[in-house]
Formats: structure tokens, C-alpha cells, sequence
């Protein structure tokens, strides 16, 4: 947990310091200079903690260990053949044969499993970087809310969901916004390879168009609602379509902290949705649109923990809203308060939460 806390240190130290540059863009609390040097600290910081550690750390570090294994004794010829048998052969259980080509080709530079663990720390982290800084009013919110409550699936756990989303969400989000189909349904196509789940944020792309105004959100709640109660027959329409046959029900399960902040905030959101629209409506529209459309797979998490996975897709945007409801609910002299609460919020919940870590070397 040291490390961990080490790292909010260092993104706060960033934030806490004074920067040269004092010209605001319009939208943003911080400079652009201050903005950039949070981001490249918490990204810089995330790739050393995400890259260098050690191999108890994470639920699948190690059976990604075996996989990379096995890859590396597999004949590209065998990695092609799969990759066709998994989508027009009659081989069944062949899912995700895009990560198979990606860890491939990672292996013609390196033969060291910390090679790819790099690699994936940096693709997504320097993405998660360039999405804050563009997106995110304040980036320091942004990233204290990622030390928290994100890294654990982002950062330890998922490969290949961790590319998906860097692909379908962090890289997608700018293609939604600029109304480009067809390179955002590439993406999708290439993600699904590496990780089937993300072709549940396909539709996205339209719902990202819907206007925010009473009707809308009022249509989310009741199909909030909806989900609540039909949550296994919602889950058995899922089952097929983003690889979650083998995601059983759980009697017992509980969605935890996470999905009473998400429906919180959701709250927040319909009361001061007009506020929230009036300094980036564009940007707000689309991430109003993912708060409640996460809100709607929340309560599949109910049922199997596991589902936490689609709900991800679309709690990312928690980054960039977190922010924004700073500027609608603190006046300008009670930003510096609001932010303070908010990170220590989320340090109580980090440090109940209890996480483990060590570097490969401990």
C-alpha cells in the first residue's frame, strides 16, 4: 500500500505546485502547462507501478504468464489459423485470438513476459494521459480517482481489456465526438479481437447522440430500473453476445462502494444536468450519456462480480465528470476545499480496501 499512497503523493506534490503559466482555457481550472505536468507525472508513475510489478500482484498476472508461454511456442502459422477458426471455422473456444497475434508480435523484440506488462502499461497510460488532459477540467480529480478506485482492474488485473478499452474508449471517445462511424467501428472490430466485451460499447456511438434534457434522463431511470429487476434476464441476452457463458450467477454477490457512488453521482448529474451542459456541452453530453448508460449495467454486478467488466467500459467517464461537478457544486473559493474532500474520500476508500504491492525485485 506504500507504493500506492507514494504515488497519490507525488500526483498531488505535481498538483500543489506552483506553475509559471497562469492563462486559463476556457473550461478548465488549471492551466495548460499545470494540466500537462499532472498528467505526465500520474501516467509516468502509473506505467513504473503497473509495469514493474511484482507477479502475485494482480488476479491474472500469472495465467497471462502461462498464456505468453504458450504463444511463444506456437508457429505464426498456428497464431493465423486460430485467429480464422476463432470467427469462420467450426473451433469453438478460440475467443480473443487478436491478443494471441499482439503478444506475438511483442515476442519478435522480446522473449521477457515484463516486456509485454510494460508495454500494455504504456499504451494505456499514455492514452489515459492524452484522454485527462484533453477532456478532464482538473486532471489531478481525474487521476486521484483512478489511484483509487480504477487501478486495480486497469493497472493489475486486465491485458487484454485494458487494450480494448484504450482502443474502443480512450481513443473512441475523440471519434464519437467527432461523429466519425466508420474508423470508430474499426476500432471496435480490432478490440473485439483482443477482448469480446467491447463490442457492448458499439451502441454507444448512437446513445452518445441522444440529448440531455428531462425526457432523457428520465427514460435512464426507468430503464435503471428496468435492469434492476430483469438483471439475470438481461445478463442471459449478454451471456452470447460479449463472452460471458462462463459467468454464472452468484448467489451472494455484491457490487460493492462502487456502484452506490456510481448511482450517487448519476443523481448529482440529473439534478445539475443543465449546469453541467453549459461550459463544454459537447464533451458533458457524451459523458452524461456514459454515467447513466454504466448506471444501466451496474445491476449486473449483482448477480456475478465479473459483470463489473462491461459496467468499465463506461465508469471511466466518472473521470472527467468528477471534475465537472467540483465547477457545478463549489463556488471558485471552494474548489480548493471540494478537491480536498474528494481526495480524501478516496484515500479512505483505497486505504479500507486494504491492496497489496511489490515490485518484481521484493
Amino acid at each position: 500500500m506504500v507504493w500506492l499512497l507514494l504515488n497519490i503523493a507525488l500526483i498531488t506534490l505535481a498538483y500543489l505546485l506552483p506553475c509559471s503559466e497562469t492563462a486559463l482555457e476556457e473550461g478548465y481550472d488549471l492551466s495548460k502547462k499545470h494540466r500537462k505536468r499532472i498528467c505526465v507525472v500520474g501516467s509516468l508513475g502509473w506505467i513504473l507501478l503497473s509495469g514493474l510489478r511484482g507477479m502475485s500482484i494482480g488476479a491474472d498476472t500469472v495465467s497471462y504468464r502461462y498464456l505468453f508461454d504458450a504463444v511463444e511456442r506456437m508457429s505464426w502459422k498456428r497464431i493465423w489459423g486460430d485467429f480464422y477458426d476463432g470467427y469462420f471455422g467450426d473451433v469453438e473456444d478460440l475467443r480473443d485470438p487478436g491478443y494471441r497475434v499482439f503478444t506475438k508480435i511483442l515476442q519478435i523484440f522480446s522473449d521477457e513476459y515484463r516486456f509485454l506488462l510494460v508495454v500494455i502499461a504504456v499504451i494505456f497510460f499514455v492514452a489515459l494521459g492524452i484522454y485527462i488532459y484533453k477532456l478532464s477540467r482538473n486532471p489531478y480529480i481525474s487521476y486521484i480517482l483512478f489511484s483509487c478506485l480504477f487501478y486495480g482492474f486497469y493497472a493489475f488485473t486486465g491485458h487484454r481489456q485494458t487494450i480494448a478499452t484504450t482502443l474502443v474508449v480512450l481513443v473512441g471517445s475523440f471519434l464519437i465526438k467527432k461523429k466519425k462511424l466508420i474508423p470508430f467501428l474499426i476500432l471496435i472490430f480490432i478490440g473485439s479481437t483482443i477482448h469480446l466485451s467491447c463490442i457492448c460499447f458499439l451502441p454507444f456511438y448512437f446513445i452518445a447522440q441522444l440529448p440531455i434534457n428531462k425526457g432523457t434522463m428520465s427514460a435512464y431511470w426507468v430503464a435503471i430500473g428496468f435492469s434492476f429487476i430483469f438483471r439475470h434476464q438481461l445478463l442471459d441476452f449478454l451471456k452470447s453476445i460479449v463472452g460471458y457463458e462462463q459467468y454464472n450467477d452468484s448467489d451472494g454477490a455484491r457490487a460493492g462502494t462502487f456502484m452506490f457512488l456510481l448511482l450517487a453521482v448519476a443523481l448529482v448529474v440529473t439534478v445539475f444536468q443543465r449546469r453541467l451542459l453549459e461550459s463544454k456541452p459537447e464533451a458533458m453530453r457524451i459523458t452524461i450519456n456514459a454515467i447513466m448508460t454504466a448506471c444501466f449495467f451496474v445491476p449486473l454486478s449483482l448477480i456475478n462480480e465479473s459483470c463489473m467488466r462491461i459496467v468499465h467500459y463506461f465508469a471511466v467517464f466518472l473521470m472527467i465528470m468528477l471534475p465537472e461537478l467540483g465547477q457545478v457544486l463549489a463556488k471558485k473559493t471552494d474548489k480548493k476545499f471540494y478537491n480536498l474532500a474528494a481526495t480524501v474520500l478516496m484515500i479512505v476508500l483505497l486505504v479500507l480496501n486494504e491492496p497489496k504491492y511489490e515490485f518484481m525485485w521484493q
